[in-house]
């Protein structure tokens, strides 16, 4: 009688012993796949920020470019006002009002008054050219440092989820 107590008590705990490691095992297929699920969505992640990098790359490039054209520009133009500059130094600015009382009539000096004028307004504009592509030159670099610091950002960003799906 004894030997059948003992031995009934034998499967019951061998019966236990079972369910719950197919508990157990149920339990950690079901972290396996969220843990899975999880390396899905930060490979996602990280696929969309590399793509978001090259495109900033790209915008960053095409800003670089836009940067030293506009760079070329400016030295253009400086080199033009400082020639045109020299121009009126050596000539003086007696020449225009020479040009005007060497007038021999009202309409010739009438003409003359409006080509001075031309003249002077021809130098503001381009003034007002080479101060505007001094801004834009500004803004571009303004611009070029902010999309190096997102890429920099994006770049960290991506680094951190690629240590969490090695840490998963």
């Amino acid at each position: 009688c004894s030997l059948a107590i003992v031995f009934s008590a034998l499967p019951v705990y061998a019966t236990d012993t079972i369910d719950n490691l197919q508990n157990q095992t149920s339990a950690l297929e079901n972290e396996l796949k969220g843990i899975n699920q999880d390396i899905l969505t930060l490979s996602e992640k990280i696929s969309d920020t590399e793509m978001q990098v090259e495109i900033l790359n790209s915008d960053i490039d095409k800003t670089q470019d836009d940067l030293e054209k506009a760079q070329k520009n400016e030295d253009q133009q400086y080199e033009d006002m400082k020639s045109r500059i020299k121009y009126m130094y050596e000539k003086g600015d007696s020449s225009y009002l020479n040009l005007l009382l060497e007038a021999r009539s009202l309409s010739e000096l009438l003409n003359r008054a409006e080509y001075v004028s031309k003249i002077s307004e021809y130098d503001r504009k381009m003034l007002d050219q080479y101060v505007a592509t001094k801004e834009s030159i500004a803004d571009s670099k303004k611009k070029l440092e902010t999309e190096k610091a997102e890429l920099q950002e994006m770049k960290t960003q991506t680094e951190a989820k690629q240590d969490s799906v090695q840490l998963l």
